[in-house]
């Protein structure tokens, strides 16, 4: 009888966490201010060039947009130059091939969210921006193998 008690009070427990998320989600407004606050993940593991494309493991968006690959620089700091990306909806996103251009054995590169501003799903660094704190991101870095 005291398993029964710990099986509704895990379920109580459960419920009471769940309960505000749920109910954010189902107020006008509320679902999109959840999903903003949700960061934007990227992860990438060091790889060789199949053909042009790369593979970055795992991304998360918060909102529509794309994951862009950008060479580091001798600082390891991404530049400007964009070498690929792929328009992504807002969600979990596993094994996502990006076309590169521009790229040899030895190269540091970022795997950067960016939130697709106008819905055209076409990168545009002038109208679309980062989904990272200053636009810098604090993960996704790998290295082109030979």
């Amino acid at each position: 009888m005291s398993s029964h008690r710990f099986k509704y009070s895990t379920i109580t427990v459960l419920a009471l966490i769940a309960t505000p998320v749920l109910a954010m989600q189902n107020e006008p407004g509320d679902a999109a201010k959840l999903s903003s606050m949700i960061p934007a993940t990227t992860i990438a593991f060091d790889q060789k060039v199949s053909g042009d494309t790369v593979t970055i493991k795992y991304v998360s968006l918060p909102v529509d947009g794309y994951v862009a690959l950008k060479k580091a620089d001798a600082e390891g700091k991404p530049t400007k130059d964009v070498l690929g990306y792929v328009p992504l909806t807002r969600g979990d996103h596993r094994d996502v091939k990006v076309e590169v251009k521009g790229v040899k054995a030895g190269d540091h590169v970022w795997a950067a969210p960016y939130k697709d501003v106008d819905g055209d799903k076409k990168l545009d660094l002038s109208k679309d921006t980062s989904l990272r704190p200053d636009g810098v991101p604090t993960e996704g870095r790998f290295v082109i193998l030979g």
